[in-house]
């Protein structure tokens, strides 16, 4: 075992990273679980998993299009049964490696990334995969290229402390024998169960994300150097997606990405969210690295043969990419001496976090904290030209946006009024923009209970989205302002999507029972074969496979459900179809 004491900055590190400017897993066995009782724990688990890495990889798609993802290859190697991370090779181009999780040989494989074959095992001695769970690859003290696996899974809470172990990375691809260094680590808050660890590649610091089930998890920072002759304390330093399986930094270090079953999200720091993206759907999907450009990301999954997904990022997700930082102009304003007036200007492109700097807010106005928001309460009549300018985490800035703020003298002020726009009906997946007459002195904001989801309304009344869901709801809309409140009432129905060519016939009301098999298949006709099909509102339990048509499980979730198919064909052509579902204990 190699008894160096440090690993931290060695030659050849780059400057600049985030952290200079810092103030368990379901379903894999812990250490002293056998493999029988792991699988008596999990066994729901992997169902629960697949049908939301399936159902959120249909219904979520990016801010901004990117190209599908792709098969790259298929990890036939039958040693590789639960592979649970992945870290690209700094000596090899075109390598990555990855390793089994709990209970398995302490070895790393070594593959070819165009073809997931095997090029090499690395047999780590020394080392024992007590619940090995990610990999990543970084430098030795001398800047040498180091892989290190991080055996921080802690399912049953009973390890306080973890290891991490580093060992070089050969110079030549072959089978070998290879000594490791090992580092202690312990969270500095207590216990957490961990599948991500990743090292930021301009300062060499380690990172490692807690997973829980259902909440947000937080992200640790190891210290800059790490030692072997003492615990080394990990400490928070932001929040984490909900059960994180696996994580990597960009390339250049100015992002890294999490990822959980169903979703991946990529950051500019700790708690600056870039963007937010669905997973290709896997059995369990728990490893994920960046492409040598830093435009795309691999992600796998355990299980035999496991397929290998190149996703390529959204322009959103590149610090300093493609989209400049922009402001939109929020027009004329109004405001009335004496009374609170606030302003929050929308910024996006660039890199988060931004900040904003206002010349000309009239008197009483102020943009507290160099933020994008305005607060206050004016003290003097008229009418100012308002000039912001926003910069964005990089230092890039947006064209300036200029626009007038007039203040009016005190008044009395009028009680509101508002007019209904009458019932309505739109088609699910049909934009809507509707805004309600109101008058009212001073100018009166909106709320509004019953809207069909995925419409909102801002404080000018105006409702605006996209509809998601077939039914009818009761909306009510009311205007307030200092002298009183008015109200309207209207229905608005949302109705399936017309049918494009694609029908799918309809099964009619479904009734399950508590924990039976369901096996049902959808005719789909029309249109030009073959057929995806998606499904929104399921039971609880009970999963589509999109290439099939057929609806599979076991329901567990007790209640009445509308449950919406859409069949999409080969020339995008839809059709979408809806039915009731009805599971009861008995």
């Amino acid at each position: 075992m190699n008894t160096s004491h440090r690993l931290g900055v060695g030659p050849g590190a780059r400057p600049r990273a985030w952290s200079d400017f810092l103030p368990g897993r379901f379903g894999h066995r812990g250490p002293g679980v056998s493999r029988a009782a792991a699988a008596a724990a999990g066994k729901a688990v992997a169902g629960v998993a697949l049908l939301a890495a399936l159902a959120t990889a249909i219904g979520i798609t990016p801010a901004h299009a990117a190209d599908p993802p792709t098969v790259q290859c298929n990890l036939a190697d039958s040693r590789i049964g639960e592979s649970s991370g992945l870290a690209p090779s700094a000596r090899h181009p075109g390598v990555v490696y990855t390793m089994n999780d709990s209970g398995n040989t302490p070895d790393v494989f070594a593959l070819d990334l165009a073809t997931c074959r095997t090029l090499a095992v690395l047999h780590v001695s020394g080392a024992t995969n007590t619940d090995w769970e990610a990999i990543a690859v970084g430098r030795d003290d001398a800047g040498n290229s180091a892989i290190l696996v991080a055996d921080i899974g802690n399912n049953f809470g009973n390890r306080p402390q973890v290891t991490l172990y580093r060992l070089a990375e050969p110079a030549t691809l072959a089978d070998a024998t290879l000594p490791a260094t090992s580092f202690g680590l312990a969270f500095a808050d207590g216990q957490h169960d961990a599948e991500t660890a990743m090292i930021d590649p301009r300062d060499n610091r380690l990172y490692v994300a807690s997973k829980l089930f259902g909440s947000p998890g937080s992200l640790y920072s190891a210290p800059a150097q790490l030692r072997t002759d003492q615990v080394n304390s990990l400490t928070k330093v932001g929040a984490a997606p909900d059960t994180s399986t696996d994580g990597a930094f960009a390339p250049d270090g100015r992002s890294f990405a999490i990822r959980n079953y169903s979703d991946i999200t990529v950051y500019s720091g700790p708690g600056q969210q870039l963007a937010k993206f669905a997973s290709p759907g896997t059995t369990q999907g728990e490893s994920l690295a960046y492409s040598a450009d830093g435009k795309s990301l691999f992600v796998g999954s355990e299980g035999a043969n496991s397929p290998l997904w190149k996703v390529p990022l959204p322009p959103e997700a590149i610090p300093g990419g493609p989209s400049p930082v922009t402001v939109t102009n929020p027009g004329a304003r109004s405001g009335t001496v004496g009374r609170p007036a606030s302003l929050q200007v929308q910024v996006s492109g660039g890199t988060a976090p931004y900040t904003c700097a206002f010349r000309g807010l009239p008197a009483g106005l102020t943009n507290p904290g160099g933020g994008c928001a305005v607060s206050g309460t004016p003290t003097t009549p008229g009418s100012a030209q308002v000039t912001v300018v926003a910069t964005d985490g990089l230092g890039a800035s947006a064209a300036p946006a200029t626009f007038t703020w007039t203040i009016s003298p005190t008044d009395t002020g009028t009680a509101p009024t508002i007019s209904g726009p009458g019932n309505q009906s739109t088609p699910a997946g049909t934009s809507v923009d509707v805004t309600l007459t109101t008058s009212g002195s001073p100018a009166p904001t909106c709320t509004a209970t019953g809207l069909p989801a995925g419409l909102g309304i801002d404080p000018g009344c105006r409702i605006t989205g996209t509809p998601t869901a077939v039914g009818g709801s009761q909306v009510t809309v009311t205007a307030t302002n200092t002298s009183g409140s008015a109200t309207t009432s209207f229905g608005w129905t949302v109705t399936a999507p017309p049918s494009d060519g694609v029908t799918i016939a309809n099964p009619g009301t479904q009734s399950s029972t508590f924990n039976r098999q369901v096996d049902l298949v959808l005719q789909v006709s029309g249109g030009t074969a073959p057929y995806t099909c998606a499904a929104k509102n399921l039971p609880a339990g009970l999963w589509l496979n999109p290439f099939t048509c057929t609806i599979t499980g076991r329901a567990w979730g007790i209640g009445s459900f509308g449950t919406e198919v859409t069949a999409t064909d080969r020339s995008g052509r839809k059709g979408v179809v809806t039915f009731g579902w009805t599971v009861t204990w008995l």
